[in-house]
């Protein structure tokens, strides 16, 4: 009995991974992501900052478009400018890397201080890291918080 129902619940599961995609999270659950940026876009183009990280995350990937880190910069920039803590820590990623915006570790710990700020848990992990790696001093992480303490002075700066 175990043995017939095995074939139809593979069968089944095929069929289903093989439908098209109804939403963004379903297309990315299927590997369709060229499916899952078209989904995507329509909220981007509704300013919404989850949204704008996640077709960030595409491009950052290559998954679905062209790998393109300065367009993930543009879209982690708009999401992060709004409040939105994972494309704040994603702009402290690219900062510290130096990829599509140019390296600055004090632009990227005052990303990873409001990402901190609006919650994500794993902000302080690479705050501590950059102290840690003796890429900043605790004068610099100071002078650093001064200057950027609102979100909204940080976010005004150029990319």
């Amino acid at each position: 009995m175990l043995l017939l129902s095995l074939p139809m619940a593979l069968t089944a599961f095929k069929l289903l991974h093989e439908r098209p995609a109804s939403s963004y999270a379903d297309a990315m659950a299927k590997g369709q992501y060229n499916k899952a940026s078209e989904f995507i876009k329509l909220q981007v183009n509704e300013n919404n900052p989850q949204a704008q990280n996640a077709l960030a995350n595409l491009h950052y990937l290559g998954l679905g478009v062209a790998q393109n880190h300065g367009q993930a910069a543009r879209l982690y920039h708009a999401a992060a400018s709004k409040g939105f803590a994972a494309a704040q820590l994603n702009m402290g990623h690219l900062y510290r890397q130096g990829l599509g915006v140019p390296k600055n570790v004090e632009r990227a710990f005052a990303w990873y201080v409001h990402s901190n700020i609006s919650g994500n848990p794993w902000a302080e992990y690479y705050m501590s890291l950059l102290s840690v790696e003796l890429t900043l001093t605790p004068l610099q992480m100071a002078t650093t918080k001064e200057r950027w303490q609102k979100l909204d002075q940080l976010a005004a700066e150029p990319l």
